[in-house]
């Protein structure tokens, strides 16, 4: 019986510690498919890396040569079982919020663990930096867990909180939950009231959405934190004949540095409604965005969303 093994070493390239491991592991255990019973099996392994200790090794059969070959190389490096590796991932819709934060973090680490006991790695992007529009980055630690470490590691949320303020200021009290309303989306530019909900912090929301509009109780004075520098989500209907060009919109938001999150269609006799959620910075960029869609020519008119 035959066994092929086609690019043996991609999973070479994988960003992990243990990816000769891996290999050596796949290999050997394809390579066992070989051969049932009296019958002789072969096995044809093509690789672009045939000088890799792990192929080698897998193709000898040799455990015990992998081992030892493994085993000295996390030895030299410091990887585990030699210490312990603690991975701290973070995502944000803001790229250059996200770098502001791991910088941060990454600081404070350097700052209270023991540089000769661990090694901080300077923050970088995930190896899929990016999914569903938010950036992915990681700060990478080594060294060996203790009591004093774990604690250390368990207060770096609260300096992330420390580190992004909140968004919304509230009058008169500042370690208090605010959420954004997702009825109304309101996005910094717009005017906005807070409301005292219960058990879950104050959500903010357009002055006039129709959700808070007649409430008078438990309503309370907020403003936008001028140091934002963030996209925040707001939906957009926009109206369209029916040869309308999706990707002239898509290219209008690109320009604009506008990203587009969701887009549903809904098509009618003589017109189309796009109902797309965007993320803008504030109302200046997306009155400059609704005005530039308006000029299209087979833009029939754009508002915004109230749900």
């Amino acid at each position: 019986t035959l066994v092929g093994v086609i690019a043996a070493d991609s999973s070479l390239n994988i960003d992990d510690y243990r990816a000769n491991e891996r290999t050596f592991q796949i290999l050997t255990q394809v390579a066992g498919r070989a051969g049932r019973e009296n019958l002789p099996g072969k096995v044809i392994i093509q690789t672009y890396n045939p000088d890799n200790f792990s192929i080698i090794c897998a193709q000898k059969q040799n455990y015990n040569l992998f081992y030892e070959t493994e085993i000295a190389l996390r030895e030299q490096l410091k990887y585990p079982p030699f210490c312990d590796i603690i991975l701290i991932g973070l995502n944000s819709y803001q790229e250059l919020e996200i770098k502001k934060v791991s910088s941060k973090i990454y600081q404070y680490l350097e700052q209270r663990l023991n540089k000769e006991e661990f090694k901080v790695l300077r923050p970088m992007p995930c190896p899929i930096d990016k999914i569903q529009n938010r950036y992915r980055w990681r700060i990478i630690i080594k060294g060996n867990m203790t009591e004093k470490t774990n604690k250390i590691l368990n207060k770096t949320s609260e300096q992330k909180k420390a580190i992004i303020k909140n968004d919304i200021l509230v009058e008169g009290m500042n370690e208090i939950k605010v959420s954004l309303s997702g009825c109304c989306k309101p996005i910094p530019g717009d005017n906005i009231i807070g409301y005292i909900t219960k058990g879950s912090g104050i959500t903010v929301h357009r002055s006039s959405c129709k959700n808070i509009i007649d409430l008078d109780e438990r309503l309370i004075n907020v403003k936008w934190n001028e140091n934002l520098s963030k996209r925040f989500p707001t939906d957009l209907l926009i109206y369209t004949s029916p040869d309308d060009n999706l990707l002239d919109i898509i290219t209008k938001a690109s320009s604009n540095n506008i990203a587009i999150d969701s887009v549903y269609t809904i098509t009618k006799n003589d017109f189309k409604i796009y109902a797309i959620t965007i993320l803008v910075e504030n109302t200046e960029k997306l009155d400059k965005f609704c005005k530039e869609l308006n000029n299209l020519k087979f833009i029939q008119k754009v508002e915004r969303q109230m749900n």
